[in-house]
């Protein structure tokens, strides 16, 4: 079938109250046009399209590790990292849409144990390689990258297979450390959801709070040698004041609580 003659017959399925099936066809272009440029058709019918069926429990067991296995095998996650361009979207899009795999096999344990910890492991690592920090474009839509390979990391971490990454709190601190610009698309809330995952899966905070306390001194260590911008920073205090409202334990808040009052003594905002 033709590109617009599919994208025709996505719309009119996406606006159905309820969709009975999803072809084999109509999947395979889903897939392919996972990351195309045109805001409508990824956005607002693809991805809308996938996020219902996940959730409505319309695609079969067979599709779904179909989706799983096409995304993973054709390195939909990585491919063109480390460009700006319109592949990022290809990323961002596969992110969300294995995010909404994993969070659907947590329910329903479709995949295979080989695939499930491929998968996981990826989700473990995207977000923190990913250097195309766009949100939006006005002719694409958004991007959101990190907030959607957040995302992911979230889904990863919360899943009950999940062997939590050794690394990932030294990635976390590498990625904060070379933040250069301005990110204020939620891109640290939504990094801060993920990481509030592993605090619940994990209850003794210590390690945890150590290398949050190695993060904030590389912070301020920098700031002393910096130019003066310090994007790092800002990022660092709104990722620990998401986690003070997001988490309920309280070694956690009172951790992000004195961190808070040192970033507003030592910049000068308090009187």
């Amino acid at each position: 079938m033709e590109g617009e003659a599919m994208k025709e017959q996505l719309y009119t399925l996406v606006n159905q109250t309820d969709i009975s099936q999803i072809t084999d066809e109509q999947l395979s272009y889903m897939l392919a046009n996972l990351g195309n440029p045109d805001p409508i058709l990824r956005d607002e019918i693809i991805f809308t399209l996938f996020a219902r069926a996940f959730d409505e429990e319309v695609f079969t067991s067979e599709q779904k590790q179909a989706i799983v296995e096409y995304l993973l095998a054709n390195n939909c996650l990585y491919e063109g990292l480390g460009k700006t361009s319109d592949l990022t979207l290809m990323r961002s899009f596969t992110a969300l849409v294995l995010s909404l795999a994993i969070d659907n096999d947590a329910k329903t344990t479709f995949l295979t144990d080989s695939l499930r910890k491929e998968l996981l492991k990826a989700g473990q690592a995207y977000v923190f390689l990913e250097n195309d920090w766009r949100s939006y474009d006005p002719d694409k839509g958004y991007i959101h990258a990190l907030a959607h390979g957040s995302d992911l990391l979230a889904s990863c971490l919360a899943h009950p297979s999940c062997q939590y990454d050794q690394q990932l709190l030294t990635k976390l601190q590498n990625f904060v450390i070379k933040i250069d610009r301005p990110l204020y698309e939620s891109e640290a809330k939504r990094l801060a959801r993920a990481v509030k995952k592993l605090l619940t899966r994990y209850p003794d905070q210590a390690e945890i709070l150590t290398a949050f306390e190695t993060i904030d001194v590389a912070c301020w260590k920098k700031l002393e040698s910096s130019n003066g911008q310090y994007y790092y920073l800002d990022f660092w205090q709104e990722f620990l004041s998401s986690l003070y409202f997001l988490s309920d334990q309280q070694r956690v808040k009172e951790f992000c609580q004195n961190k808070a009052n040192d970033y507003f003594t030592k910049l000068g905002y308090r009187d």
